[in-house]
């Protein structure tokens, strides 16, 4: 029977512990003896975790050890744990390599745990988990088990968590003898200290009352045993292979030798059995599961959704272009995230529409007066790889509305802890990311969490924004491995929004995931008909999606676009803070929905147009007044910009007209000249639909777009035209697109630096030095160091 105590020791600040260096270098990490001393200059013992299983007379506990070097160079850390009398490390970990076993010592006597980590890479992490078998000690109706924790020595803050249905009477908790408070809430006990007195043999010592002697019984349920507890008769998930004795840890040879391969440590000995594999722990725990995976070949499978660039379009033939507005902006991280890691990105994985739309732009807002939630703006210009055409663009920008004044947040955090999630830059990152979204928090927010992996579970219930404590440190607990049941964690996310529903207010599940599914449905379009059914009772769905080599765009994007929401990539904490922090009111509250454009061109001033983007949000002209149809939706404060090149009526153009078709188009065009005089001006005849948010009636907005008088050129535009295209047209040389000439990385930069402007946080700065990169990493561009001011 499992009864877990999960402790989360925290701490900003580097945690001396007892290490020294060896006498001489052993790049491997290895079992050595050590004497006291400091650990390498620079390296963070940091983010430590405890779980604690009791399980028959036994106690198994995984510590969980973060060891962070933030400096330039590759480090080592000599790490020690003193152990008293009674304890032992059966096994340990790195990162996400074999375990492996420790010969089993020190159970009788005193004894220390020495292992010197290395090549801990710079500005990077290595993750130490410990196995650690304590024995449980009757004191007259109570049990009572030690953990040593002397070396998380000045740790900031100590948090503590104790879940235990088999519990008749709250734990006694104490360290180094002074007890420690605990909070009861719902069947979980809870406790904070900040910066508490650890010393280096500072023991932590819980007492339980299980109202019963913890024997173990053995119970056969189909080929599967389970263990109980006589006092609670809770289940212990533990599956052992016929005829094979109980283990903790997995049985296997001993150690032959050790390699260095890179940065990680290989162990090179012979291959576990099924058998053996079978029998290593499986804790089941509210935050994931602690399990074995073995390693995997490293392969691509990350899914993009193939999309054909928009072609050159005949008036006289299509006169209508429609679309719906998007606001995702996971494309622009995702491609950062490859150029960051010196690849040029997949040509799918570039969308002009999130390139665009990834920047905030000060088109003017909607007047206080408005009768609709946000300002349509348009202009033209001459385009800048072909002096031939114009560029044309149409602008939307969200009227504000302050966080104070937005309405109540039901919000369901919906964590995959499955196995694949483990690396650095996924559940980590996910974790602080949702922190900093719970720092955002009203008193009048209330939040949930809820986790899959092989199966699902609610790690909290919903609870109020007041109690950002209490939220994160749930999402501090969470910890991954098993398989990914991502159907079965968004329908119990879904019930958990239902149960908690706010009427009037926003109700949203936040997906976080890689979306790599492999257990219960994995169907797309069966989890988009789910997704679907849920919008249409009011609660919407946003994605976060994190990872690389098996990373599922597509399905993270048809999920959001589907589910009313919006669809981001977190490449980093930098990400995750402009989307959760400083875009915190338009990333949660709607104020359009459904908002769709239509662009009918006058073919008296326009021969032929193509949308720059947008081909995944296309739509027919019928489905533009079917209010039944699903379209994007814009939140408090949201730009969206879309851009046309159009060819002049008399520009040689790049579509053949129809023989008959244009004969038809000119005799319509003489008998009709009359009444169209009036639009002799008029470019385009731009209109608009949205829902005011929950209702199913939409509403129709109507804009002329005129031919200037002087047609500008584009350095002449205001700067947020002028970067708008500049990321445009970086798009399409990212994919290779023949659609704007011999435009190149030069033109690009020269067309962004000229319209920076202020750039508050920096974002086009950025895009300036990623525009630069990728020129170095496309062989046939030519060389951009002269056009550098």
């Amino acid at each position: 029977m499992l009864r877990p105590l999960l402790i989360a020791l925290l701490g900003a600040s580097v945690l001396p512990i007892a290490v020294s260096h060896p006498t001489h270098h052993s790049t491997p990490s290895e079992l050595v003896p050590l004497a006291t001393a400091t650990a390498e200059q620079g390296v963070e013992l940091q983010n430590i975790a405890i779980s604690t299983h009791v399980q028959g007379l036994s106690v198994l506990s995984e510590f969980h050890i973060s060891l962070r070097n933030p400096t330039l160079s590759t480090k080592a850390l000599p790490f020690k744990i003193s152990l008293p009398k009674g304890v032992q490390v059966v096994s340990y970990q790195l990162d996400q390599e074999p375990e492996v076993p420790v010969n089993h010592r020190g159970i009788i006597a005193r004894s220390d745990f020495q292992l010197k980590v290395n090549d801990i890479p710079a500005n990077g992490a290595r993750v130490l988990t410990l196995r650690v078998k304590s024995t449980l000690e009757q004191m007259a109706n109570q049990w009572r088990y030690q953990l040593p924790i002397g070396f998380a020595q000045g740790v900031n803050k100590l948090s503590i968590e104790i879940m235990n249905p088999g519990l008749i009477a709250q734990p006694n908790l104490q360290i180094d003898s002074r007890p420690v408070a605990l909070i009861k809430i719902g069947s979980t006990f809870t406790a904070t200290l900040d910066k508490p007195q650890i010393s280096n043999s500072t023991m932590l010592t819980g007492t339980l009352n299980l109202g019963g002697n913890p024997q173990s019984i053995e119970v056969t349920k189909g080929d599967a045993k389970e263990e109980f507890v006589n006092s609670s008769q809770a289940v212990v998930s533990l599956a052992h292979p016929p005829n094979e004795p109980k283990a903790i840890a997995p049985v296997a040879p001993a150690i032959q030798r050790v390699e260095v391969t890179g940065t990680h440590i290989k162990r090179v000995m012979p291959e576990y059995s099924t058998s053996n594999q079978a029998i290593l722990a499986k804790a089941s725990a509210p935050y994931g599961r602690v399990d074995y995976s073995p390693p995997q070949a490293s392969n691509n499978t990350a899914k993009y959704q193939h999309y054909t660039e928009n072609a050159w379009k005949r008036v006289d033939d299509e006169p209508v272009s429609t679309f719906s507005a998007d606001v995702d902006t996971g494309s622009y991280a995702n491609v950062r995230r490859f150029l960051q890691q010196g690849s040029l990105p997949a040509q799918d994985a570039v969308r002009t529409e999130e390139l665009v739309n990834y920047f905030s732009y000060e088109y003017a807002l909607p007047s206080k007066d408005s009768a609709h939630p946000f300002s349509v703006h348009t202009e033209t210009s001459v385009s800048p790889w072909n002096k031939d055409r114009l560029l044309m663009r149409v602008a939307i920008k969200g009227k504000d509305v302050a966080k104070e004044l937005l309405p109540p947040a039901n919000l369901v955090f919906l964590v995959d802890v499955s196995g694949s999630m483990s690396p650095s830059e996924r559940l980590p990152l996910i974790k602080s990311a949702l922190k900093l979204l719970t720092s955002q928090l009203r008193a009048k927010d209330r939040v949930s969490l809820v986790t899959y992996a092989d199966g699902t579970g609610v790690v909290l219930p919903p609870t109020s924004g007041s109690e950002k404590e209490k939220i994160m440190m749930a999402i501090d607990q969470l910890r991954s491995g098993g398989s990914t049941n991502g159907e079965g964690g968004l329908r119990l996310a879904y019930q958990q929004a239902r149960a908690a529903k706010i009427d009037g207010g926003i109700n949203r599940v936040l997906l976080a995931t890689d979306g790599d599914l492999n257990v219960g449905v994995t169907d797309p379009n069966e989890l988009k008909a789910l997704v679907e059914r849920e919008r249409k009772s009011g609660i919407s769905l946003s994605t976060l999606g994190v990872g690389d080599h098996n990373y599922n765009d597509a399905l993270m994007k048809k999920l959001a676009d589907n589910g009313d929401g919006s669809y981001h990539y977190l490449d980093s904490l930098q990400e995750a803070h402009k989307v959760l922090v400083n875009e915190f009111t338009s990333t949660l509250s709607t104020i359009a929905q459904d908002l769709k454009l239509q662009l009918e061109f006058n073919p008296k001033n326009v021969a032929e147009y193509r949308l720059i983007g947008y081909e995944l949000r296309a739509l027919t002209r019928e489905q533009f007044n079917d209010d039944k149809v699903d379209a994007g939706d814009i939140g408090a404060g949201h730009t969206v910009t879309a851009l046309y090149e159009i060819v002049p009526t008399g520009s040689n153009g790049n579509v053949d007209p129809l023989r008959y078709g244009e004969r038809n188009q000119r005799q319509i065009g003489e008998l009709n000249s009359i009444a169209n005089s009036q639009f002799k001006n008029e470019l385009a005849w731009l209109k608009l639909r949205y829902k005011n948010p929950g209702e199913n009636k939409s509403i129709l907005v109507q804009v002329p777009i005129n031919k200037a008088a002087q047609t500008k050129s584009i350095e002449n535009t205001d700067k947020d035209f002028r970067f708008a295209t500049a990321v445009a047209a970086w798009s399409q040389w990212l994919r290779g697109s023949p659609l704007i000439g011999d435009f190149s990385a030069s033109d690009i930069l020269k067309l962004a630096r000229d319209a920076r402007g202020e750039d508050k946080f920096g974002h086009r700065a950025e895009f300036i030095r990623l525009v630069e990169l990728s020129s170095s990493l496309k062989p046939s561009e030519p060389a951009i160091a002269l056009i550098r001011r």
